[in-house]
C-alpha cells in the first residue's frame, strides 16, 4: 500500500462488468488509501455522480453494452462540463490503443489501461492512481511553460501577435483556458514541430501547473465553448479557418493550439 497516512484518494467508477465492479470493491475494502465512492453503468448517471459526488478519481470503460451510454458519450460531456475540482480520468477498456490515441492525445483522460494484456492488473491501475494524485495549483502564472529558448522580448512580441488572434473569435482573457493557450501556442513555436503529434503541450503545461492533463484540456474547451457560442459565426468563420468536429462544430484544444501555432509562424 502507499499514501496510507493521508486521506483516502476517492473514485467512482462506471464500468457495465459486475465482476470488474467487484475487483475495484474488493480491492478497496482491503485497503486504507483509496476509497470506492460509488459505480454506474451508465454514462449519463455518471456525469451526475462526478458532479454531486466530486470524486479525485474516474475510471471509465469506453464500451458499455450492458450499460446506458457509452464512456466515449461520458468523455465528451465531462469534457463540456465546469468543474471546481481536480478529477484524475482514468480509461480502463478492452478497446484497441490506436482507437483511443487521438481522444488521449486531445487530454479527454489521464491515464489509460487495457483490459485483456499478459500484465493487466487493477492494483496497477489503483498504485498508478495514487502516485498521480495531485493537488490544483490555483494562480497560473504566465510564461512559465517556456524553458529559455526564447528571449523576454520575443515572449512579449508573439503573447501580443496571439492575443490579437484569441481576440478575433472572442476568447476571453479572464479566463484560465486562455492562459493556457496562450501558454501551449508559445510552447509549440518553442519547439516547432512539424506535426501535431510530435510534441504535447497539454502534458507540459500539466507538468508546469502540477494539474492533471485533462483538467487543463477541459479550461481550453470551456474557453472555446464560450466564444463559439458568443462570436457572431461571421466573425469565427472569418478569422478561423482551422479544423472543427462535426459533432460540436467546434475545434478541439489541439486543434486550436495547432491552428494558432501555424498561423503566428507564418507572421514572424
Amino acid at each position: 500500500m502507499i499514501n496510507v497516512n493521508s486521506k483516502p484518494m476517492t473514485f467512482v467508477i462506471l464500468e457495465d462488468d459486475i465482476d470488474m465492479v467487484n475487483a475495484f470493491a474488493d480491492l478497496a475494502e482491503i485497503r486504507n488509501d483509496i476509497k470506492l465512492i460509488a459505480h454506474t453503468n451508465s454514462s449519463f448517471e455518471a456525469i451526475k455522480l462526478v458532479k454531486k459526488l466530486k470524486p479525485e478519481a474516474v475510471i471509465v470503460d469506453l464500451e458499455l453494452p450492458n450499460g446506458n451510454g457509452t464512456g466515449f458519450e461520458f468523455l465528451t460531456e465531462l469534457r463540456n462540463t465546469v468543474l471546481n475540482f481536480m478529477l484524475l480520468v482514468i480509461v480502463n477498456t478492452k478497446v484497441q490503443p490506436g482507437m483511443v490515441y487521438d481522444g488521449i492525445h486531445e487530454g479527454y483522460a489521464d491515464l489509460v489501461y487495457y483490459k485483456g494484456q499478459d500484465d493487466y492488473k487493477i492494483e496497477y491501475i489503483i498504485n498508478s492512481m495514487l502516485f498521480s494524485r495531485k493537488k490544483s495549483n490555483s494562480k497560473v502564472k504566465p510564461n512559465t511553460a517556456l524553458q529559455g529558448k526564447l528571449q523576454d522580448e520575443e515572449i512579449k512580441k508573439l503573447t501580443n501577435l496571439i492575443n490579437k488572434e484569441l481576440d478575433n473569435i472572442g476568447i476571453k482573457r479572464t479566463l484560465n483556458g486562455s492562459k493556457y493557450l496562450i501558454e501551449a501556442i508559445l510552447f509549440m513555436l518553442e519547439k516547432n514541430p512539424k506535426t501535431v503529434r510530435e510534441v504535447s503541450p497539454l502534458i507540459h503545461l500539466s507538468n508546469i501547473y502540477n494539474m492533471y492533463p485533462s483538467n487543463i484540456s477541459r479550461d481550453i474547451s470551456t474557453a472555446i465553448s464560450n466564444a463559439w457560442l458568443n462570436t457572431p459565426i461571421d466573425d469565427l468563420a472569418h478569422y478561423y479557418t482551422g479544423a472543427i468536429k462535426q459533432a460540436t462544430c467546434q475545434p478541439t484544444p489541439m486543434e486550436l493550439i495547432y491552428y494558432y501555432y501555424l498561423t503566428i509562424k507564418e507572421k514572424i
